[in-house]
């Protein structure tokens, strides 16, 4: 293979994963050998992204492999990148399987499944080679994705898709129903990051759980039974730092159905199955009302949050709360949509790829100012982290300013926009302010905080007298 080839370097170490027979080497054969524990090191430096979670965080584990295991300054492919990237002891499949809770048998199925997927992206010729000789991901778009699957063959998009379904491969399966959605979807190419996100999970989470099934001829129950394990199997949730267990939201089982019926109708478009079994099936509703859902932050709890918080911090507490701007929509704000003259932040895309201009407060643009860099161009963003990261973050500021998190997150500054907008200047204005279509959906965000329903509350029960009796004095 000639040394020019940006590839090579990657087939090479996808190699080294590989036995005679080209199965996938075991965790002790990995661990053991330590060009072979380098190459997944470097390999999972390069793919871990593209894997799926489940399968990625048990090689993770396995190899002993922790977060920075994704940015290590060492050379790819030595035993020093491996060594830097390693947080910690590896864990033997059976400790994976215990934090788990499922088979040892499960756990090597998810970690060889994991070498086989690195090796496959490797020897893809998906990698090039940097000027320090490390292996970076080419990226590639959504609408790349799209439009790759677009340009193949018809015949070749059925064989690429049975393939996937045969092989149980999560990822090309997704690659499948995105091609679909792109092209055909009510929003096509418009998808918003965040449910691309969502239906991506929800076909991995449909793959994994019909280990039993033929993907492409399911039994005819298959759909329903799914439906009702997704409503009624608990699942962990934290709440005040305590693992909790609670059945999925109706929102999250209406997702995974959603996932599901895009994936099964990208797969009768491209001709690899007939089957559809999640035909009759519809999406729970929900018993609890809209405005229910989420309690906005009272003025009060804004201003300690403001107090505490770092620069970055609190001019991320700024856009949501005073400008009611959304997680993603402020952790993708430009300096160049920064317009301190006017004061506005423009051009805000919103949901439904709306686009708006923004009204930016004083105190909103000198937060931003304190942190707008030397020479910072305009496509540079404002805040430098992602919404992930800002839930986090704000996680964070909450337990510092004594505020509570749980039940608000990231998007109870907005309500806390939406209310006291709301409260001092009408609905319109809420509803202008929060660039809504539809002032029912701004009535979700103009509410009274628990505690002034409870002051409502008592103030009613004052009128019955002390003891629960009404006194009807004044009356007479």
């Amino acid at each position: 293979m000639p040394e020019t080839d940006p590839t090579a370097p990657a087939r090479d170490l996808a190699l080294r994963l590989l036995r005679p027979d080209k199965s996938a080497v075991s965790a002790r054969e990995l661990l053991n050998d330590p060009a072979r524990l380098a190459a997944a090191f470097t390999l999972l430096r390069a793919f871990g992204p593209r894997l799926e979670a489940r399968r990625a965080e048990v090689l993770r584990r396995a190899l002993g492999a922790g977060p920075s295991a994704a940015g290590s300054g060492a050379p790819a492919g030595s035993a020093a990148g491996a060594t830097a990237a390693a947080m910690g002891e590896p864990e033997s499949l059976a400790e994976i399987a215990r934090a788990f809770g499922v088979s040892r048998v499960r756990v090597h199925t998810l970690f060889r499944d994991a070498v086989d997927r690195l090796v496959d992206l490797a020897v893809r010729g998906e990698v090039r080679l940097s000027d320090g000789t490390d292996l970076q991901v080419a990226s590639e778009s959504a609408v790349d994705v799209a439009v790759r699957w677009a340009r193949m063959a018809p015949e070749m998009r059925r064989i690429r898709a049975v393939k996937a379904a045969n092989e149980r491969d999560a990822e090309a399966l997704w690659e499948v129903a995105h091609y679909v959605l792109a092209t055909r979807g009510r929003k096509r190419a418009g998808l918003s990051p965040r449910t691309r996100s969502a239906y991506r999970r929800g076909v991995h989470d449909l793959v994994e759980a019909w280990q039993d099934e033929n993907l492409l001829r399911p039994s005819p129950d298959a759909g329903p039974i799914w439906m009702i394990r997704l409503e009624t199997e608990p699942i962990e949730r934290r709440v005040d730092g305590r693992a909790t267990h609670a059945p999925r939201a109706p929102a999250t089982v209406a997702v995974k159905l959603a996932a599901g019926k895009a994936l099964y109708r990208a797969l009768r478009h491209v001709g690899a199955t007939d089957a559809d079994p999640f035909r009759d099936l519809t999406a729970p509703t929900d018993p609890v009302a809209a405005d229910e859902k989420r309690e906005a932050y009272r003025p009060g709890e804004v201003a300690r949050l403001l107090a505490a918080a770092d620069p970055r911090d609190r001019a991320f507490v700024h856009l949501c709360a005073s400008a009611g701007l959304r997680n993603a929509e402020a952790t993708s704000l430009t300096w160049g949509q920064i317009d301190a003259r006017d004061g506005l932040l423009r051009r805000v895309v919103g949901k439904g790829g709306r686009v708006r201009d923004v009204p930016a407060a004083d105190a909103l643009l000198r937060s931003l100012a304190a942190i707008r860099p030397e020479g910072a161009r305009p496509d540079q963003r404002v805040l430098g982290f992602g919404d992930a990261r800002a839930r986090a973050r704000l996680r964070a500021l909450c337990a510092r300013a004594d505020v509570r998190y749980e039940g608000r997150e990231v998007h109870g500054l907005r309500h806390a926009a939406g209310t006291e907008v709301a409260r001092r200047h009408g609905i319109d204005a809420a509803a202008d302010l929060l660039r809504h279509a539809n002032l029912q959906t701004t009535r979700r965000y103009a509410k009274r905080s628990r505690a002034e329903r409870r002051a409502v509350a008592d103030d009613l029960a004052g009128g019955y007298g002390p003891h629960g009796a009404r006194d009807d004095a004044d009356e007479r």
